[in-house]
């Protein structure tokens, strides 16, 4: 039988998958250093349907727990013994790129352990924007008219986007702007600033980082950076990265059929029937009403051919 290529990842490839993924939907609880009350957890929020891939991460880690998240359709994974916390911190201590830095050294300052600066290489350099775009990224297929001067040739347009949202700040009021920017750069493209409603959960007291994607709580702005991209070259600088370094978890497969409407996009572009653009164009938007929220059908075969290699 044949099967697909094989992803190899390496200790730096995961670990900085790991960051990216902590950065972008995890959190810290800890108390400051000599409190006796209190014990430091870590965790990642994620919906539902990511279960799979924290089952599969759990046993590559050898710890790690599912508990329900504040709405019906969210998890978290959690990490609450000391060993096991530590064990994380020491994975991605040396990639982290955000204001979320300071509450790992706050754990490692609780375990007397040495405080980590900023990882300022390149961001396409290791894993990170792969775990950044699990959590907070999403694979998007605009199928619209054309410009009213182009309506008599009856074909719609095919617009296939990559787009990750973040928050202006960290929990702790850290800007974001900046690892933003970076990423931008990275991709050739450029960020959007945006304000909207947003339901946070509640205490925020008692929760320090708000996991995203909880419900229940009260209604205010969010303040966000979004990424975007649009044209081809940004998204041919995505794929490869993709490559190098894929997504796991169930977005991967929106990875997938992404890629599978730019490919027919192409063709689309290349056909000078009609009839057939219109066929292509059909058969995209199939393809895309099984994207995102529409897509109850994981496939996870994916995490089969991740084989773990030395460094």
């Amino acid at each position: 039988m044949n099967r697909k290529k094989r992803m190899k990842i390496n200790n730096k490839h995961f670990n900085s998958y790991l960051a990216g993924l902590f950065e972008g939907d995890g959190f810290i609880l800890c108390p400051k250093a000599g409190n006796t009350v209190g014990k430091p957890k870590i965790g990642i929020a994620s919906h539902k349907k990511d279960r799979k891939f924290f089952e599969w991460l759990s046993l590559q880690l050898g710890y790690g727990q599912i508990e329900k998240g504040s709405s019906p359709n969210s998890i978290i994974f959690t990490i609450k013994k000391e060993e096991y916390i530590k064990d994380m911190c020491e994975r991605i201590k040396n990639y982290l790129r955000t204001g979320k830095i300071e509450r790992v050294n706050q754990v490692l300052n609780y375990y007397n352990l040495e405080r980590v600066e900023l990882d300022t290489s390149h961001i396409l350099s290791n894993g990170w924007l792969a775990g950044m775009s699990d959590a907070d990224s999403n694979f998007n297929v605009i199928i619209s008219d054309r410009k009213k001067e182009d309506k008599t040739l009856k074909v719609k347009r095919i617009n296939a986007q990559w787009r990750l949202e973040i928050s202006t700040t960290t929990s702790n009021n850290i800007s974001n702007l900046e690892i933003s920017n970076i990423i931008s750069e990275g991709l050739n493209t450029s960020v959007i600033m945006r304000t909207r409603k947003a339901t946070l959960v509640a205490p925020l007291a008692a929760q320090p980082e708000v996991p995203r994607g909880d419900e229940g709580g009260r209604k205010e702005k969010y303040h966000s950076i979004i990424i975007i991209c649009f044209q081809e070259e940004q998204k041919n600088i995505l794929v490869d990265y993709f490559t190098e370094y894929p997504l796991l978890t169930a977005k991967r497969n929106d990875y997938e059929t992404w890629k599978l409407i730019r490919s027919i996009n192409d063709l689309k572009f290349k056909t000078t029937s009609t009839e057939k653009k219109i066929e292509l164009v059909e058969k995209a938007l199939k393809l895309k009403n099984k994207m995102n929220n529409k897509n109850i059908h994981v496939n996870w075969e994916h995490l089969k051919d991740v084989v773990f290699i030395e460094t």
